[in-house]
C-alpha cells in the first residue's frame, strides 16, 4: 500500500510539472542584451521615461473605447486646439478606478471625449487645457521588451527580448519618431518616399530568446541627421482561434 502511494504522488509530481511548463509563464532568470553591461530593466527605464504620467494618484489617467484601455502616456501635444471628438466620454469614474466599460474615464477632461492620434494605438484628450496623449498596448507586453543595439543614420540593430514561454511574431513594418527640441514633443520622422511598402514577410520571437532584427532607414528616411529618435514596431500576440493583439513596443536612440 506504502510503495502504491509513494507511486501515485510521483505520478502527480510529474504531471504537475508538466502543466507548468505549458503555461505563459515569465523565466525567472533575464537576459542581458547589451554590450555596455546595463542591465534590461535599467534601459527599459530609459526608453520609457517619457510615458510616466506626472499625476500623483497610483492610477493614471485612462479610458476606455471600443473595448481598449487608453492609457496617459504622459506625452502631450502642443498647439492642439479643440474641435470635433471623434470619441465620446459617457461616465466619470473615480481617480483610483480603473475603465472597465466603454465610454468610462477616470479623470475630468475638458473636451470629454478624444481624438485620433498621429498612430492607430494612440488617441489624445484634453485635460486641465492640455492635450494629453493616450495610447493602448503600448510597451506593456510583460516579459517581452526591444531596444537599439546599434545605431547609425542609415540602419538600426533591434533586438527583442523574450522571456516568457510563448513565441510571437512581427514583420519588417516600423515607424521612425524624432524628438523635437523646439515643440518639446516626439513628431513623426519626414519620410522620403511617398509610397512607403513593406514586405509582408514574419519573424518568431521565439520563447525564451533574444531576437536580432537589422532594420534599413535610408530607403525610407534617407540619412538621419543628429538628434534623438525612438523605433516603433509592432509584435502579434496569435490566439489559438486564429485571431491576434497587437502591441507596440518603442526603443529610443541617438544619432550624434
Amino acid at each position: 500500500m506504502r510503495k502504491l502511494c509513494i507511486l501515485s504522488l510521483m505520478i502527480f509530481i510529474i504531471l504537475t510539472l508538466v502543466s507548468c511548463n505549458e503555461q505563459d509563464l515569465p523565466l525567472e532568470e533575464t537576459v542581458d542584451v547589451n554590450d555596455n553591461g546595463a542591465n534590461t530593466t535599467e534601459v527599459e527605464n530609459d526608453a520609457t521615461q517619457n510615458n510616466l504620467t506626472e499625476q500623483n494618484s497610483p492610477v493614471p489617467y485612462q479610458f476606455m473605447l471600443n473595448g481598449r484601455l487608453y492609457i496617459d502616456t504622459g506625452e502631450v501635444v502642443n498647439g492642439l486646439k479643440c474641435g470635433m471628438m471623434d470619441y465620446s466620454f459617457e461616465k466619470v469614474i473615480p481617480s483610483d478606478q480603473i475603465p472597465v466599460t466603454d465610454g468610462e474615464v477616470n479623470f475630468e477632461s475638458d473636451s470629454n471625449g478624444a481624438q485620433g492620434g498621429r498612430r492607430e494605438n494612440r488617441l489624445t484628450a484634453c485635460v486641465d487645457g492640455q492635450w494629453r496623449i493616450f495610447a493602448y498596448n503600448e510597451n506593456n507586453l510583460d516579459g517581452v521588451s526591444m531596444i537599439v543595439k546599434e545605431a547609425s543614420p542609415k540602419k538600426l540593430t533591434v533586438v527583442f527580448n523574450n522571456q516568457l514561454r510563448k513565441t510571437f511574431t512581427f514583420g519588417e513594418k516600423y515607424m521612425l519618431e524624432q524628438y523635437d527640441e523646439s515643440m518639446i514633443e516626439w513628431i513623426p520622422a519626414e519620410e522620403i518616399c511617398e509610397y512607403a511598402a513593406f514586405n509582408e514577410i514574419g519573424f518568431l520571437l521565439h520563447a525564451a530568446e533574444e531576437t536580432e532584427h537589422e532594420v534599413s532607414l535610408d530607403w525610407l528616411y534617407g540619412e538621419l541627421k543628429t538628434g534623438r529618435y525612438r523605433i516603433v514596431k509592432e509584435v502579434l500576440d496569435t490566439k489559438s482561434s486564429g485571431e491576434y493583439d497587437t502591441y507596440w513596443l518603442m526603443a529610443e536612440f541617438t544619432i550624434d
